[in-house]
């Protein structure tokens, strides 16, 4: 049996360096996004949501109102979730879930940080390859 000893940070080096980033370039090569796995439409969305809360929390320090954006963001992320966590209280209990959650967020925190990275890297590879043939014809 082989088992790895997992940090957080360990997890978050290879999830979007090992994985991520070069998982958005091979789907950029294969000029698309496949609707499967954690690249499903409520995967992204969740993505998305995880990013307005994160804004909406900065924006609380200063706009009070702003928690009501991180109430409903928290809750839709929580919904568009629910069977993912509904499987672990299940399984876990609900104190395994509600440390699981978090960390889930930051999942999908990173999932955007590796679209991002990836595909800057696969914009700027395409644009270095006319130069590069440029200079193997001199």
């Amino acid at each position: 049996m082989h088992l790895k000893r997992w940090t957080l940070w360990n997890l978050l080096k290879t999830d979007i360096f090992a994985r991520g980033v070069p998982w958005m370039g091979l789907m950029l090569r294969a000029e698309g996004l496949a609707d499967t796995l954690n690249v499903k439409r409520t995967q992204r969305f969740s993505v998305a949501l995880v990013y307005l809360l994160a804004l909406s929390l900065v924006a609380t320090v200063w706009w009070r109102g702003a928690w009501s954006s991180v109430v409903l963001l928290a809750l839709m992320v929580t919904v568009l979730n629910y069977d993912f966590y509904r499987f672990f209280t299940a399984r876990k209990g609900v104190w395994f879930t509600l440390r699981v959650v978090p960390l889930h967020w930051l999942y999908f925190g990173y999932c955007g940080f590796c679209v991002v990275w990836g595909m800057l890297l696969h914009y700027l590879r395409d644009a270095s390859r006319p130069v590069r043939a440029l200079m193997d014809r001199g």
